[in-house]
């Protein structure tokens, strides 16, 4: 359904070679604590990689204590069919646990296609709500890459079980402006899973209004809250119910509200309909079972790099495809 799209795509210059680029300025923002240690010379080798330059950017509380909304407060949607359907292309991107880089690489291509703007809608599970807010908020590529390689030595060094709510949440309030939940607004869909004790026991809904920057990190972290394993707690309580892992609904590749829908999954050979994921037009070069692997336990640095390139990758070959099919749907 990209309508049209193809013409756009072509004048993006989508015949150009991988790891070309489509230069769009921006100001800098300086990096906290950059210097020339192996972190920081790890990021600049991931750059170097794929083509990002140094202007380029992207657009872009423990459990049980979910803030509440204050007295007075608007009334917050939660069902996707309750909200307004926007114009042109939107993104979704399925849950995904730590295959965060995979999708760090999703969105950098399509920033750099020209496919992002500041009017474009997202929906997201779990770590695909994470990518979403991302991009909502216009975070740079480098200063992403660079504080999640930061994040996954330390997981890796903690461990996971039971920490990961803890240090995400820590690296969500550093990496996200304080007016975050005034971009978010209106555009970030953020799917979570309500429990109940009536029927139906779980009910796949989604947050898309924000009343603060740490009602949206708990959104997002309620998202991602995968049972006994975000902090060892089965569930996680959000604006007073009781949730868990937004990819445990029918939403686990939550489609954006928006007349052309593009819709990803970090995983391969899933039997779930999306437009971008490992191996849809190329063989993927991780087993599924090691991505699981990877999706549970913090990659070494090398593979996030791998994975990096890999969101990338699938991106263009999936817009390649869709240009020369004449832009008359999306890929199938």
């Amino acid at each position: 359904m990209l309508l049209g799209h193809g013409g756009l795509l072509a004048s993006r210059s989508l015949g150009l070679a991988r790891g070309a680029t489509l230069p769009y300025p921006r100001q800098r923002r300086q990096l906290s604590g950059s210097g020339g240690g192996p972190l920081d010379r790890l990021g600049d080798l991931v750059r170097a990689r794929v083509g990002i330059k140094e202007d380029d950017g992207m657009y872009g509380t423990g459990l049980g204590e979910g803030p509440g909304l204050s007295e007075g407060s608007p009334l917050l949607n939660w069902n996707l069919e309750e909200i307004k359907t926007s114009p042109g292309l939107g993104f979704g991107f399925s849950a995904g646990g730590l295959l965060f880089p995979y999708f760090v690489g999703n969105a950098v291509a399509l920033k750099r296609l020209g496919l992002v703007n500041s009017e474009t809608v997202f929906a997201g599970s779990s770590a695909g709500s994470l990518i979403s807010a991302c991009l909502v908020c216009d975070l740079e590529a480098d200063e992403l890459m660079d504080n999640l390689l930061r994040m996954y030595r330390q997981l890796r060094e903690e461990g996971t079980i039971g920490n990961v709510r803890s240090v995400v949440e820590t690296y969500a309030h550093m990496v996200f402006p304080e007016d975050v939940h005034v971009l978010a607004s209106g555009r970030l869909n953020v799917s979570v899973v309500q429990c109940s004790t009536r029927k139906p026991f779980l009910r796949s809904v989604y947050v898309n209004e924000f009343e603060s920057k740490d009602d949206l990190v708990q959104a997002l972290l309620t998202s991602s809250h995968v049972p006994l394993y975000m902090n060892t707690r089965v569930t996680s309580t959000f604006r007073g119910q009781t949730c868990v892992d937004g990819g445990l609904g029918e939403n686990f590749i939550p489609r954006p509200p928006c007349e052309e829908p593009v819709t990803i999954c970090c995983f391969p050979d899933l039997p779930f309909e999306c437009d971008i994921a490992p191996g849809k037009y190329s063989e993927c070069p991780i087993s599924m079972s090691r991505m699981l692997q990877y999706a549970a336990l913090p990659p070494q640095e090398e593979k996030i790099i791998e994975l990096f390139e890999m969101g990338c990758t699938d991106v263009l070959d999936w817009a390649t495809h869709t240009t020369r099919g004449g832009g008359q749907g999306q890929p199938s």
